[in-house]
């Protein structure tokens, strides 16, 4: 019944995961509350620096915005520790965020989860390295284009995409951590095999795989 409802709009109810399969939400609005928290443009919606500043938190804030990388305790202070796991999940299973678990995180004390939506032009690599995604085909790479140019290209597919690929990637030991731009990509699967993407005008997502 409660997936019946869930196909009719009426309540959000997925079973992917325990934490799903416990929570039913009947006020859409308290989602949307709770993941604008995160997903939001600095520019329109502000925090209370200073108290963040008291809570240890404003350098995480600050990734936030400028890495697109929030912190559980970060995500602790936006949902007041409310029904964490169930949103994270939820968060997993609509690919808007995945963990960022690589090897030079792994010994934080917090987890750490990459936003692709809040990506910025600019890029961000692990370690403050300079790199740039070279856009020219390597001999060793196979290309793949999805062209929507009849149509029109979903808003969110291309970050969902990223998304996906850093989930895949951060289960692999021995994965480069990536480097991500809002609208293009490279991404490790292995020491040797990567995938980069680049959305092109809107239309096109381009895929560049080397195995």
């Amino acid at each position: 019944m409660l997936n019946l409802f869930h196909e009719l709009g009426t309540v959000i109810y997925f079973t992917a995961t325990s934490a799903l399969q416990r929570t039913v939400i009947t006020d859409p609005q308290w989602l949307i509350t709770k993941l604008s928290k995160v997903i939001r443009d600095e520019r329109l919606h502000g925090f209370d620096e200073n108290e963040l500043e008291r809570l240890g938190l404003l350098d995480e804030l600050r990734n936030l915005f400028s890495n697109a990388i929030v912190s559980e305790d970060l995500l602790e202070y936006f949902w007041h520790d409310e029904h964490k796991e169930y949103l994270l999940d939820l968060m997993r299973r609509t690919m808007l965020l995945s963990d960022w678990d690589f090897e030079d995180q792994r010994n934080m004390k917090t987890r750490l989860f990459i936003i692709p939506s809040m990506l910025k032009q600019e890029p961000y690599s692990p370690g403050n390295l300079q790199t740039s995604t070279n856009q020219d085909t390597e001999s060793t790479e196979k290309v793949c284009v999805l062209d929507f140019g009849d149509s029109f290209l979903p808003s969110g597919v291309f970050e969902r995409l990223v998304c996906l690929c850093v989930a895949i990637s951060s289960s692999q030991n021995d994965a480069a951590a990536p480097f991500l731009w809002s609208s293009s990509a490279k991404v490790w699967f292995s020491a040797e095999n990567y995938i980069k993407l680049k959305l092109e005008d809107n239309e096109r997502i381009v895929f560049f795989f080397c195995k």
